[in-house]
């Protein structure tokens, strides 16, 4: 039921000549700023990524790239001025920081996957992006995060690095049951070097909006110093600037169109499986063997991956991968630190 409710939301998605295309980058809420747009737009764009929020009067406030040591700032700041925000993590990251994203779940914001490693998509094959989604979620379904993330839930809500998500990959993300989110407001933090030009931005692009309905989803990077260091400042202006609007989720944004979180259709626990952990190869759920006591070693059919290193991940052909280096024509499903994977 689940992933039939997923598919009927990306069949809803128009995908019309009047979908944004790049071009559609100058068409700003108030004025062009070089290296930043404020979109005015449809909802969604040639893919069918969401690029503003459903609900009227409200922001979503939105960060890539995490976690990384600035998160706590972040979510002072956030915490200060009562709002919140939704962070799409990199699982490498993920596994590096993971006490700072059971912090961002606590205090009651949002996580969505970012993949795996960061890579452009349209460089990689659809086994290749796979691999990156399920890498990702390994990566979470490591911890329940307080519950929040029990019985082997994952993040609903995807953004493509680079927010480019090629046509061929929509299949695998409907595979995943997940919505993607782009953006319609970019404050250029990957583009400017110079932290005070970061508030102008914000207000020469709304400076046209003060009492409008604002349906906007905002991406920035907290990774940026150009974010860090003006962060308080955007958010005070918001507050005082925009004081009908709600700084929300995505999910709630959307207005929930799908929950934040779901269980993972590839690597959840089944009762009829030894030790209730199911897999996937080639497509296939599969049950592992009793060896695999966490479902942290991968399997192929009945038989584990053994060991913890590379050679223990299984391979996308259905097959064991074998020593430390992984060749194309057998892509590992779940990285592991020192492993090279095509």
């Amino acid at each position: 039921m689940t992933s039939i409710l997923f598919f009927l939301i990306w069949c809803m998605i128009p995908r019309s000549v009047d979908s944004f295309t790049y071009n559609d980058q100058k068409q700003n809420c108030s004025k062009h700023v070089t290296g930043t747009f404020c979109y005015n737009g449809p909802q969604f764009d040639i893919s069918g990524q969401y690029k503003s929020c459903s609900v009227p009067n409200t922001i979503a406030l939105t960060f890539d790239d995490g976690p990384d040591n600035n998160i706590p700032y972040f979510l002072d700041t956030l915490k200060q001025f009562n709002m919140k925000g939704t962070f799409f993590l990199i699982g490498q990251n993920v596994q590096t920081y993971p006490a700072l994203v059971q912090r961002i779940v606590d205090e009651g914001h949002q996580i969505g996957s970012h993949t795996y490693t960061h890579p452009w998509l349209k460089d990689l094959t659809t086994d290749q992006i796979r691999s990156e989604m399920l890498s990702f979620e390994n990566a979470i379904i490591q911890h329940n995060y307080n519950g929040v993330l029990s019985n082997r839930k994952v993040p609903s809500y995807f953004r493509a690095p680079h927010g480019d998500l090629p046509s061929y990959a929509v299949p695998i993300l409907q595979d995943f049951q997940l919505v993607s989110i782009q953006w319609g407001f970019l404050n250029g933090d990957t583009s400017i070097t110079n932290s005070n030009e970061i508030l102008p931005v914000w207000k020469s692009h709304l400076s046209n909006a003060v009492g409008s309905e604002l349906t906007l989803i905002v991406q920035q990077h907290e990774i940026q110093y150009t974010t860090l260091t003006t962060f308080h400042d955007v958010l005070n202006y918001l507050n005082k600037t925009f004081p009908h609007v709600r700084y929300v989720s995505v999910a709630e944004c959307l207005g929930n169109v799908v929950p934040p979180y779901h269980v993972s259709a590839y690597d959840q626990t089944d009762p009829t499986c030894a030790n209730g952990i199911k897999t996937v190869q080639s497509g296939q759920n599969v049950c592992c063997s009793a060896s695999c006591s966490t479902g942290t070693d991968g399997c192929v059919g009945t038989a584990c991956c053994g060991g913890t290193g590379c050679g223990s991940r299984p391979g996308g052909s259905g097959k064991c991968c074998a020593g430390s280096i992984i060749t194309a024509n057998v892509p590992c499903m779940y990285s592991a630190p020192g492993c090279i994977y095509s």
